[in-house]
């Protein structure tokens, strides 16, 4: 029983949730706690907040789900893809999210055309950018090789 787990949250009436998440993410959370449901019908701006919260009390099953919802954002081309893509880099950058990663950045240069342009792109860190020059260039050498 978790309330007797001697852990420091184990006698308290309310959890401490990341600063900035909404209630819907924490309920999200809870609804795969009690139910093992996913994120399918979470709304999309909404799923980035649910995989902070699973990480932030180690559910990485829950997150694994978020990323792969968030990743079907950019494989299926759904509206407001080229918008997406650079900031699902820049969060699975940062979040350490290698499989998103690389479906970001796949994305953005198979789409470079639309996606440069966008202000989500001009707002990548010179990081990302290298990552993005490295990956055009590795399709590059496969091509020629």
């Amino acid at each position: 029983h978790s309330f007797s787990s001697g852990m420091r949250d184990a006698h308290e009436l309310a959890l401490a949730a990341p600063d900035g998440v909404s209630e819907g993410a924490v309920r999200c959370l809870l609804r795969y706690a009690y139910t093992d449901t996913g994120v399918e019908d979470v709304p999309l701006g909404q799923v980035c907040e649910v995989l902070h919260v699973a990480a932030y009390y180690g559910t990485p099953r829950l997150g694994a789900l978020c990323a792969e919802r968030l990743a079907a954002v950019l494989t299926s081309a759904e509206e407001g893809a080229v918008e997406a893509a650079p900031q699902l880099l820049a969060f699975a950058e940062e979040t350490g999210l290698q499989q998103l990663k690389n479906v970001a950045l796949d994305y953005i240069v198979d789409h470079h055309a639309a996606v440069s342009q966008s202000e989500a792109f001009k707002a990548l860190p010179r990081s990302a950018l290298e990552d993005v020059i490295a990956r055009a260039c590795s399709r590059t050498a496969l091509v020629m090789s």
